[in-house]
């Protein structure tokens, strides 16, 4: 199988195919920027059926700024998982690691492991990447160890 191409500059909000779908052992790097006027970002693993696998969502407009991830089965939300730890600074440049693991995906920032948010749909129905929000994407890479 042929590797994916990099995303170079995409707009955003941006959607595009995860071409082979996700496994363990499959990473996606984004490199971007937060836009200094930052309200909040999102980064969707989004199943044939549209439902969200994993959505990762800085919110910097609540009153306290924290990273809220959770899964969208059936048009309806499940338990948010809340990080009152925001990695993403206005104005400032960051890379997102999302590294699938057979239970989970293994989120770092800027080099930090961040969290481990367990699966809560199977891995194999996930196959678009989608990004919107107040950030701008110099480059979204894919890379598998399998």
């Amino acid at each position: 199988m042929a590797l994916q191409q990099p995303v170079l500059n995409p707009s955003i909000p941006y959607s595009g195919p995860i071409y082979g779908g996700l496994s363990d052992g499959k990473t996606i790097i984004i490199q971007g920027k937060v836009e200094p006027s930052i309200r909040r970002f999102e980064v969707n693993l989004r199943c044939g059926n549209r439902d969200i696998a994993f959505h990762f969502n800085p919110r910097f407009d609540e009153s306290r700024q924290v990273v809220v991830c959770n899964t969208e089965q059936d048009g309806c939300w499940g338990e948010e998982e809340r990080i009152y730890h925001m990695p993403f600074q206005p104005g400032s440049s960051f890379e997102l690691i999302i590294t699938v693991k057979s239970y989970c995906y293994q989120v770092s920032v800027n080099g930090q492991p961040f969290v481990d948010y367990n699966h809560r749909v199977p891995i194999s129905t996930v196959h678009t990447l989608e990004i919107a929000g107040n950030v701008t994407v110099d480059s979204i890479n894919f890379t598998s160890t399998m």
